[in-house]
């Protein structure tokens, strides 16, 4: 018998842990939208593209709340 260790790195020894779910990449396919929610998406972004009302442009010039005389 050697008196010697063996080389053996005791890390490795042990099969390596599952994978996360985050790594697999067949993931379940995406439902498509149905045309009411494409409607309600293109209301929305049409909303979020329009200008910001006046009034805010009074605030951020003035920069105080409520706008108006002091």
């Amino acid at each position: 018998m050697s008196s010697t260790p063996p080389d053996v790195d005791h890390a490795l020894a042990y099969p390596e842990p599952p994978a996360s779910p985050l790594w697999h990449r067949h993931r379940p396919q995406v439902r498509p939208l149905t045309p009411e929610q494409q409607r309600r998406n293109r209301e929305v972004l049409a909303l979020a593209q329009r200008p910001p009302p006046v009034i805010f442009f009074a605030v951020l010039q003035e920069g105080r709340w409520p706008p108006g005389p002091a």
